[in-house]
């Protein structure tokens, strides 16, 4: 076969004198979706033609690929954890970003490597991806499987109308049980089971693809990184960074796969669950199970770990009659969660921080076919159409959203701190006078409350992020959107969509949306707040937004995390420091930072880069600078919540426990207590008053 003749989107020959394939469209010469992938026809290895790209998560790139030597068509995974490296446009190589980054980069890069070893081991296996080689090129990893065509199980669920047979649903997990009892023998968990993550090939074959071994890894040595996690399918113990796992926690994962096949609906997520569970039988939604098989799902998702099975086999033999369920898991409970304990089961929280944006995807597929994770961002299901407004108590719900102004029952509320920089009236909670617009834990729908009394009730059903209010509208991420920029009147009407991209770091100033575009590698953009006059201001891949006067200050990504800033009409740009930086915060002429190139010590400088000089020596995280004093997590002592002068005097602690989002509200602090499932608490600015933050202001 001439290679100059096999299209790069097939890698099927076609003729010499087509540039357009006739097999599948693909037009030769066509550059790259992002100038993160690697052009069309690279050689890798000297033996793989690399192709078009099948898919991306934040973890990984996955191309179509040819064997030069055997003729065969591959896909190949290339390790590319997109928020702590960069490559060049045009180019090959990988570059990792310097400070905690590189070396969070490197170990993810051996988990990598040991991913692909691991599953070579298994390679024959018929239920297991295949994997032919692995090695280390252009300052990264890339392993080769074979090519695969067929749809996710994902993908069959919605093509059979959102539910299938308990037949059929048993047929297709029963094959992915026997590959994890295979792996669990050798002491490997997949800890990312879900329809997504299954492959049925054009034969019937069920494939379990995805490991996720990077992605794991870089969640738990990284110390501003979160650990991503599937919602609904993701045991309570994945969401603890001291939780113990083992095979019963894929079991839990197995076990919500089935029961969205067999009810149509993805269990409620693992931490809603903790105080009144609202998991329903499946029985009661129609799957029509066995006694002993109910049990038996019943038992496999119990929230507690020693209340599932312990091994994959005793969870098959109930499910193939060979025994009883044995111990039967808690029926759900029945009744409404109350203020005061629904804060323990909060949802597992998005940082402001280093945030990686997307699960990492293997791709494999063919016929359009593409698998990826999905749903990293969206909340959970809601029984409403979404250009309405849900309350929580007696408010009368309009055609078009809007909400009558009656009172509304008690209900919780969630308020997020901004440690990502000085989000401008925004983070995860707005306020405007008395009242306060946030994220609730209720699928993280936008909720609109009153700072005195403490009654909530929605305003929209996306689950909501980066909000900012102003005037007579609050402007919100829509996580359920693909992180698009919304607007929406205060009383709930009048809702619609800003960008077509999604954004990070919205910050509102002045009639002007500034936001990070993340399908531009997180370039700095704006947009006015009616949706007009979309101006990009800074070529640099950007993260953290901090807004003084008419500069935006920013981590360059591009230049090692080094603070930059940009005025607001893109005309000027600078250079701040030499130092790779992160958690900024920019306060009356002073920027306030981690210096990761000294320990993540904290440093201030005045904003031209001036009088630069450290304020104490500990390693500090999720910096918040207000009225005098610095808040952060210090790393050496367990990330308890201190406080220090900014002048380095007055070092305060103020909470022993595990912190972090910390956020600065009038007389209180609102911070996450990570020992107790991310339960949000505040306390005073002396340290006094530690009390849920439902408790009122």
């Amino acid at each position: 076969m001439e290679l100059n003749r096999l299209c790069m989107g097939c890698m099927t020959e076609k003729p010499d004198d087509e540039a357009k394939c006739p097999h599948c469209g693909f037009v030769e010469g066509t550059a790259p979706e992002s100038p993160l992938y690697l052009p069309p026809r690279t050689v890798l290895e000297k033996k793989y033609l690399v192709g078009r790209v099948l898919g991306q998560g934040g973890f990984g790139i996955t191309y179509l690929a040819w064997d030069i030597n055997l003729n065969v068509k591959l896909a190949i995974k290339e390790y590319f954890p997109q928020e702590l490296a960069s490559r060049a446009a045009g180019h090959s190589q990988v570059s990792a970003y310097s400070g905690s980054m590189g070396s969070q980069y490197d170990y993810g890069l051996d988990k990598f490597l040991q991913e692909a070893r691991t599953l070579a081991q298994f390679e024959g296996h018929p239920n297991i991806v295949s994997v032919r080689d692995f090695f280390k090129a252009n300052g990264t990893a890339y392993f080769v499987m074979s090519y695969v065509e067929g749809i996710t199980v994902k993908e069959h669920l919605a093509n059979a109308g959102g539910v299938l047979p308990v037949d059929q649903a048993r047929g297709i997990l029963m094959p992915v049980m026997d590959a994890l009892k295979e792996v669990h023998s050798v002491n490997i968990l997949h800890r990312d089971i879900s329809p997504d993550n299954i492959f049925i090939n054009k034969k019937g074959q069920v494939i379990l693809i995805d490991f996720g071994a990077a992605r794991q890894a870089i969640g738990e040595k990284g110390r501003s990184l979160s650990i991503i996690l599937k919602p609904g399918y993701a045991p309570e113990e994945q969401y603890r960074s001291k939780g113990v796992q083992g095979p019963w926690t894929d079991i839990y994962a197995i076990a919500a796969t089935y029961y969205h096949l067999v009810t149509g609906k993805q269990p409620p997520e693992a931490l809603e669950r903790l105080v009144d569970d609202p998991l329903e039988p499946p029985s009661k939604l129609g799957a029509a199970l066995s006694e002993d098989e109910e049990k038996a799902l019943l038992k496999a998702l119990a929230v507690r770990a020693d209340d599932r099975f312990q091994s994959i086999q005793d969870f098959q033999d109930v499910l193939m009659g060979k025994s009883k369920a044995g111990v039967i898991a808690p029926a759900p409970a029945v009744g409404k969660t109350t203020a005061d304990n629904a804060v323990k089961s909060e949802k597992k929280p998005i940082p402001l921080g280093l945030i990686i944006g997307v699960i990492a995807a293997l791709v494999i597929g063919g016929g359009g076919y593409g698998l990826w994770a999905s749903g990293v961002f969206g909340g959970s299901e809601a029984d409403v159409s979404a250009d309405q407004a849900v309350e929580t108590g007696p408010v009368v719900v309009s055609e078009n959203g809007a909400a009558a102004e009656e009172d509304s029952s008690p209900a919780e509320a969630n308020y997020w701190g901004n440690s990502g920089g000085n989000i401008i009236n925004g983070g995860f909670a707005a306020t405007q006078g008395e009242q306060i617009f946030f994220r609730s834990n209720q699928g993280g729908s936008l909720q609109k409350g009153t700072t005195g009394s403490g009654e909530t009730r929605a305003i929209s059903v996306d689950s909501a992020w980066f909000i900012n209010v102003s005037g007579d509208n609050v402007y919100y991420s829509n996580r359920d959107d693909n992180n698009r920029i919304y607007r929406v009147s205060r009383n709930g009407s009048n809702r619609e969509s800003l960008t077509d991209n999604g954004a990070w770091f919205v910050t509102l100033v002045d009639g002007w949306l500034y936001y990070l575009d993340e399908a531009d590698n997180y370039r700095l953009y704006r947009i006015s707040t009616g949706g007009e006059g979309r101006t990009r201001l800074s070529e640099d891949s950007a993260w953290y937004i901090c807004i003084e006067d008419d500069w935006i200050y920013y981590v360059n990504r591009d230049d090692g995390d080094k603070i930059y800033r940009v005025s607001s009409d893109a005309g000027q740009k600078e250079k701040i420091n030499d130092s790779s930086s992160c958690c900024i915060n920019v306060v009356d002429g002073w920027i306030y930072y981690s210096n990761e190139d000294d320990g993540s010590g904290i440093y201030k400088m005045k904003i031209d880069g001036s009088e630069n000089e450290k304020v104490i020596d500990q390693p500090a995280w999720f910096i918040n600078v207000a009225d005098g004093w610095i808040y952060y997590a210090d790393e050496d002592d367990d990330f308890s919540l201190n406080k220090v002068r900014t002048d380095g005097t007055g070092r305060i602690k103020l909470v022993a426990e595990a912190v972090r989002y910390i956020n600065v509200l009038d007389e209180w602090i609102i911070y996450m207590d990570q020992a107790e499932q991310d339960t949000i608490y505040k306390v005073q600015h002396d340290g006094s008053g530690r009390n849920l933050l439902e408790s009122g202001f």
